[in-house]
């Protein structure tokens, strides 16, 4: 563990969420997983006025960047409103 997750709340996420969350980036890449732009201008708009998003290295995550927590996924933000099979884990969308 990095001393930046010392002290945080929740925990790093596992490999294999981290791989999962890789597989869901890359499917944006094909049209069938792909958002409607209605649809992820609506995310957005939420996830934009959410108090959980925060805001490190120029990108928004869900909460801190890659740790789970019970309201949170620690997902980059941009990608994860983009993947239609992908939910709020606040459920806001």
């Amino acid at each position: 563990m990095s001393s930046d997750c010392l002290g945080c709340k929740g925990r790093p996420i596992k490999f294999t969420e981290a791989a999962n969350a890789a597989k869901g980036m890359v499917s944006i890449l094909r049209p069938v997983e792909r958002a409607t732009g209605e649809l992820i201008e609506y995310r957005a708009k939420i996830c934009r006025d959410c108090p959980s998003k925060v805001r490190k290295h120029n990108m928004d995550f869900c909460g801190k960047p890659f740790h789970k927590t019970d309201t949170t996924c620690g997902c980059v933000v941009w990608a994860k409103i983009r993947v239609i099979k992908e939910d709020c884990p606040q459920g806001k969308w």
